[in-house]
């Protein structure tokens, strides 16, 4: 990052019956977030 901090990117994939779970979390000087993605199997 430009501010010479570190972020640090955790991405964890999980199967849910024909669904796929995506859970993302980042943390850094700036703050925090958290989302989670479901991609339906079509």
């Amino acid at each position: 990052m430009q501010d010479g901090t570190d972020m640090t990117m955790t991405e964890t994939y999980q199967m849910e019956g024909a669904n796929l779970k995506v859970v993302a979390n980042a943390n850094s000087s700036f703050g925090e977030w958290a989302e989670t993605y479901l991609f339906d199997k079509q």
